[in-house]
């Protein structure tokens, strides 16, 4: 799913569902290292990605500031779907 938003402050978010694999693996990273909602994210100049029960999202703006967007990252909550 892509979402775009508009307005003074424009921004991207993209959500999907992220692969799973039994094993722990090492993921490399670019940014800084951030704690979002129960999650480690990276954050790094406009862009922020983190993967939530089972969701990986990655949020970009070219208008507002790591913190906005930080702020709006922060709000996404997620309902866990029982199959």
């Amino acid at each position: 799913t892509i979402l775009t938003f508009s307005g003074d402050d424009t921004f991207t978010i993209i959500e999907e569902v992220a692969t799973t694999q039994d094993e722990l693996q090492t993921i490399t990273v670019d940014g800084e290292l951030e704690f979002i909602n129960d999650v480690i994210g990276s954050v790094s100049d406009g862009t922020v990605s983190f993967i939530s029960n089972g969701i990986s999202y990655f949020a970009v703006s070219n208008t507002m500031d790591t913190s906005k967007l930080l702020e709006v990252v922060n709000s996404i909550s997620t309902i866990p779907v029982g199959k």
